[in-house]
């Protein structure tokens, strides 16, 4: 590795681990540490087993590992299918170099990897950290998961953007399932708590004991001291456990009875709801006094089905995510698919069409997912009387896959300068290079 391009490629990959010169393990840093349960183990066992006897089909003549503590050789770019003692396979991109002293005697290795999941094994990818530098801060989501063509999104996208700048409490207002918790973890991201923790609690779950116990006397508040608290599910927030929550919230300082003193605390609060936030004080839901700390700014996410310009652009959205992370890649979805997913009018919103998606992912053979891949209900409500010709839209595509085509190459294929160039997001511009294939 003599140059920056040599190294280029490690970007692309979400895993790290280091060996001694004997193959035991010392260091791991997964993007996804459920993979540990997959393969049988907890962190403890991991670390100072020796890699080989983590996996069934793995020896000492085909590790990646082992063989760069016996060449002291880089292999870079190496594809292995690898199955734990459990069973459990996946697919294993890796690049690996040798740890050398002063000398250049080997004394480790270092592996760089990606995972690549089967069908069956989809469901693990469910609360997958897509972003290496910010999966320590407890959130899965940015400002760059918020997909907005639509006017209504991009105003909501632009608001984000103010919120993240100031430390005032803020009320998100969407209905199941518009992705709350997706806004509030991407305005914690763009703020300057970005490098503390977020903490998510769901208000249904929170009575005054718990407060006391684990927000209080088990220290939870201030292991995220500098970050956020986000309340989910405020409609469901019990009664009694408003006064105590909003004695915190209020004071920003919380007593300890073991000590008999004060400890100050520096928090951003959001909560969110799926009732209108005046309701929730006009009938009596939420304590006057609570509401009106916690509802300083407010932010209402549309239903999907009041944005239908965006689901087109979800359902590729949701594709790439699942091709970037199976061993299968879906490269199109055909036209009648987009338009029964635009007919419909999703009830359970972004995450009833991520599920649908994955559904049809399940369902896809070869690279292109067709009506017959989503689920029946979808099926159900395509007309099938539908004009056949879309001749207008046809030429608008062609001409805007060729601009798209031609200021992408212009660029050299640097994202940021083409969407400048073209005046659209790099949201929108990822989405149209993966419409027409460009990328």
């Amino acid at each position: 590795m003599n140059t920056l391009q040599d190294v280029k490629h490690l970007k692309d990959y979400d895993n790290t681990l280091i060996v001694d010169q004997h193959g035991q393990t010392l260091f791991f840093d997964m993007a996804d540490l459920q993979i540990l349960t997959n393969l049988g183990y907890t962190m403890d066992q991991f670390v100072g087993r020796n890699i080989t006897a983590v996996y069934d089909n793995l020896t000492l003549e085909d590790s990646t590992l082992i063989t760069v503590l016996k060449t002291g050789k880089p292999m870079e770019h190496v594809t292995q299918q690898l199955r734990a003692k459990n069973g459990f396979t996946y697919i294993s991109k890796n690049s690996t170099y040798p740890i050398l002293d002063t000398q250049g005697v080997v004394k480790g290795a270092i592996e760089f990897s990606k995972h690549y999941y089967e069908k069956q094994d989809i469901h693990v990818l469910k609360d997958y950290p897509q972003h290496k530098n910010y999966r320590k801060n407890n959130t899965i989501h940015t400002i760059e998961d918020v997909v907005a063509v639509s006017d209504q999104s991009i105003r909501v996208q632009e608001k984000m953007k103010k919120f993240a700048k100031t430390d005032s409490t803020l009320m998100i207002f969407g209905r199941t399932g518009t992705g709350k918790e997706l806004v509030a973890q991407a305005i914690h991201n763009m703020s300057n708590r970005s490098l503390s923790p977020y903490l998510s609690i769901n208000c249904s779950e929170l009575t005054e004991e718990k407060i006391q116990k684990q927000l209080i006397e088990e220290g939870l508040l201030e292991k995220i001291n500098g970050g956020t608290l986000f309340l989910d599910n405020l409609q469901a927030l019990p009664l009694e456990a408003q006064y105590p929550l909003l004695r915190i919230i209020e004071q920003q300082k919380i007593y300890h009875q073991q000590t008999d003193s004060f400890v100050h605390i520096d928090l951003r609060i959001m909560a969110a709801t799926n009732i209108p936030p005046m309701e929730l004080l006009t009938n009596g839901v939420i304590r006057e006094e609570l509401f009106y700390h916690l509802h300083i700014l407010e932010l209402t996410i549309p239903s999907l089905k009041e944005r239908k310009e965006d689901i087109e652009p979800l359902m590729y959205h949701f594709i790439h995510f699942f091709n970037a992370h199976m061993d299968v890649s879906i490269t199109q979805i055909q036209e009648d698919a987009i338009k029964a997913c635009q007919q419909y009018d999703w009830p359970g919103n972004v995450r009833e069409l991520k599920n649908a998606m994955e559904s049809a992912f399940h369902q896809a053979e070869g690279h292109e997912i067709t009506i017959d891949d989503l689920p029946d209900r979808l099926q159900a409500h395509h007309s099938v009387d539908m004009h056949e010709t879309y001749h207008l839209k046809d030429e608008v595509d062609q001409f805007e896959r060729m601009l798209v085509k031609k200021t992408f190459e212009q660029t050299g294929g640097k994202l940021a300068e083409s969407a400048r160039r073209l005046g659209i997001s790099k949201q929108l511009l990822k989405y149209k290079l993966a419409k027409y294939e460009l990328r």
